[in-house]
């Protein structure tokens, strides 16, 4: 248990994310491999108030409504949104269970707080695609040397060896013209709007 949970935190610290459902799971993650490294194993829940005072702070909390902040389903998506890459690499660790977040009602509701928990569940093939079809359309990108791609005639004026520096007469120029083209766009709108109320 302790590995997957060891791979979730992985994943969120090499992808991090500036979003609430991040910064909950990545806290719920630490915090359980801390628990798990004690040799706590119960499951550590967490109700909306308590996560959003961890994530946000003692001081803001107040003035905020758990329910608002953390809208019920957010984890999930978020844990969804990053299972084909963590599914990967909990194969690559040789695991066969994921992380998955559990709640132990749907909506909450007056009175009713949802309380979050992490747990493990079977990791099975429906991702297996999703991953070879990932490293199949990646994309590779690479800084080829100056002049080794030939830009065409009409390029050549502005690419110079195949590449344009701003702080150039060739930038200014480019610049320039398109500043004059939005300008001459600019007057000749101008100059039919008020063709129009003659």
């Amino acid at each position: 248990m302790r590995d997957v949970f060891q791979c979730l935190v992985e994943e969120l610290q090499q992808y991090p994310v500036d979003s609430k459902a991040y910064q909950v799971l990545r806290f719920m993650a630490e915090d359980k491999l801390r628990a798990l490294d004690n040799g706590r194993n119960e499951p550590l829940t967490y109700e909306r108030p308590a996560l959003m005072a961890s994530v946000v702070g003692a001081n803001q909390h107040v003035q905020m409504n758990p329910a608002r902040w953390l809208v019920a389903g957010k984890l999930e998506h978020y844990m969804d949104s990053i299972m084909p890459s963590l599914s990967q690499r909990l194969r690559a660790a040789g695991l066969n269970h994921k992380p998955a977040v559990r709640k132990d009602n749907e909506r909450g509701g007056a009175g009713k707080q949802l309380t979050y928990w992490l747990d493990t569940e079977p990791l099975d093939d429906e991702y297996a695609a999703s991953t070879s079809e990932i490293e199949q359309l990646s994309v590779r990108y690479q800084r080829s040397n100056t002049g080794a791609i030939e830009p065409s005639w009409l390029f050549r004026l502005i690419f110079n060896k195949g590449e344009l520096k701003n702080r150039s007469h060739r930038g200014y120029w480019l610049i320039g013209s398109v500043v004059i083209t939005l300008l001459l766009l600019a007057l000749w709108l101008g100059l039919a709007l008020l063709g129009e109320r003659e």
